[in-house]
């Protein structure tokens, strides 16, 4: 049997060349040198599949009172994931700006204890939430990725902190859910199902018409021109990790 896969991002389709019929078809496959064997097309069966790759849902709800509605959370007892801690992130490009033109994001993400990678796909198909293709991993430097990044000619073109605490929740699934203190304000994200998304959110007393699709970039922007600001990197007045931030 000979594998060959061809892949298509999200979702990903595996072709599968698989032994055919024939006495052609059994030398063929008998063979170790199988580009230069030569069977005819007919000879050669197709198993496709789809492979759902992995896919992020998520909003934000804009928080007012982020101390009263930790409270509100607290009492539909969540397992704490992580305490509040400081995160600084990184999102780079290259000089032609290819993956903003292609609405993907690729981003290192600092935070103690843990560092990681992400890139996100374009977002797809969505009317109240936002949804998109998302691949992660752990790395144990985030400032020698950030170096390798830049020798190929990825650099940070925005950077954003936050103060962040997590929590899970089982409902309709598992449904994560971050509150973070931004320079901007704070914020709530929900990641889930849409189903989950939708019942903890009723359940914190928000309706859908406080779902937010933007990235924390585009909010820092609509933060900057309504507040006749210069665009910039979206960090606190120290930059540190203190911890300092408004709660």
């Amino acid at each position: 049997m000979l594998p060959v896969r061809s892949c298509v991002r999200s979702p990903s389709i595996y072709m599968h060349l698989t032994e055919g019929a024939g006495k052609k078809s059994n030398e063929y496959c008998s063979r170790r040198n199988y580009s230069s064997c030569n069977v005819r097309l007919q000879e050669i069966s197709f198993s496709i599949w789809v492979a759902t790759m992995p896919i992020e849902t998520e909003v934000k709800i804009r928080l007012f009172e982020l101390t009263e509605v930790r409270s509100r959370l607290l009492l539909l007892s969540p397992v704490l994931i992580s305490e509040r801690h400081f995160e600084d992130n990184f999102v780079l490009d290259d000089a032609d700006g290819s993956l903003r033109l292609r609405r993907c994001l690729l981003r290192v993400r600092k935070t103690k204890g843990k560092e990681s990678v992400t890139f996100k796909g374009p977002p797809l198909p969505s009317t109240q939430f936002k949804r998109r293709e998302e691949l992660e991993a752990e790395v144990k430097n985030a400032d020698i990725l950030l170096r390798i990044f830049e020798q190929i000619g990825l650099r940070t073109w925005f950077r954003y902190q936050k103060y962040r605490e997590e929590y899970q929740l089982a409902v309709s699934g598992t449904l994560h859910v971050a509150l973070d203190a931004t320079p901007i304000g704070d914020y709530m994200e929900l990641e889930g199902s849409e189903e989950g998304i939708r019942t903890v959110a009723a359940a914190l007393g928000f309706s859908e018409s406080g779902f937010l699709r933007d990235s924390y970039y585009s909010l820092f922007a609509r933060f900057c021109e309504e507040t006749g600001r210069v665009p910039g990197h979206m960090i606190f007045a120290t930059g540190d990790e203190s911890g300092n931030a408004p709660r």
